[in-house]
């Protein structure tokens, strides 16, 4: 035992309800014998938090008496760790709730599948609606996204891959496709097992339908270029002919060498 570390953390500077505690276990340790295990929070000199496991239990004194012995641990450096590591998981979480990413996580020893609640919420589920099977994912991918999206899975598993990145239409509840773009990479074990396939689901709809847009709007703009009755040439800083419509191709009297044939005098 630190007892220089236990003389700066006095149970006195503990909060009330700490040593209320503490008064309770010693009793139940003297009175019937019972053993205590706990951990304390004390307030050092600076004020900061310090921790300390006890082990309590009864012994018999020299004269048959019960007397109270202790095992104390400072384990301060532990609890510290776990609030850090809680209050970082808290603000992932946040972060996830907040940018709609919904996550996934596939034991592949046992073929289990963990969907969080926010997975199940982007394709319109309750929290009680998905089976933890590989099927609830399966089944919902586009029969047209299918092949190459399990092929990519397929390589990351066989460990071709390290990275796991797809895009692909998911089946909503309500029948519609949203676009989703999953990323994911194989956890391993520490021993010979598979180890865990885990990734992301983040809803991208909005941005793919944008993209389609945009690329029914040039394409349609292509053809109004292509069968306009006027000539229409792009011509880069090169001097190189980028495009040229139909229209001035007949104009030229024969086929203009796109993005290779040189504009100059002669033509």
């Amino acid at each position: 035992i630190n007892a220089a570390r236990s003389q700066e953390a006095q149970p006195l500077h503990a909060r009330q309800v700490r040593a209320v505690h503490q008064v309770r276990f010693d009793r139940e340790v003297l009175e019937e014998g019972k053993t205590a295990d706990y951990v304390a929070e004390y307030s050092g000199p600076d004020g900061a938090p310090v921790f300390w496991h006890h082990l309590k239990f009864p012994i018999s004194g020299p004269t048959g008496q019960r007397l109270l012995g202790m095992i104390s641990l400072d384990v301060t450096r532990e609890r510290l760790l776990e609030r850090q590591n809680a209050e970082s998981s808290a603000r992932r979480a946040i972060v996830v709730e907040a940018a709609n990413i919904g996550s996934w996580d596939w034991d592949l020893a046992t073929d289990r599948v963990a969907y969080s609640s926010k997975w199940k919420q982007q394709i319109g589920y309750g929290e009680d609606e998905i089976a933890d099977t590989l099927d609830e994912w399966r089944s919902r991918v586009h029969p047209d996204d299918f092949q190459a999206t399990w092929e990519a899975a397929e390589r990351c598993v066989q460990g071709k891959s390290a990275i796991y990145d797809v895009e692909f239409r998911f089946r909503h509840k309500n029948g519609s496709y949203r676009w989703i773009h999953c990323v994911g990479t194989i956890i391993k074990h520490d021993g010979s097992g598979p180890g865990r396939f885990m990734g992301t689901h983040i809803d991208i709809t909005d941005r793919k339908t944008a993209e389609l847009s945009l690329r029914a709007a040039l394409a349609q703009y292509a053809l109004v270029m292509e069968n306009i009755p006027a000539c229409v040439i792009h011509i880069g800083a090169d001097l190189r002919i980028r495009f040229a419509n139909r229209s001035a191709q007949e104009w030229y009297g024969r086929p203009l060498d796109r993005k290779s044939t040189r504009l100059n005098s002669s033509h």
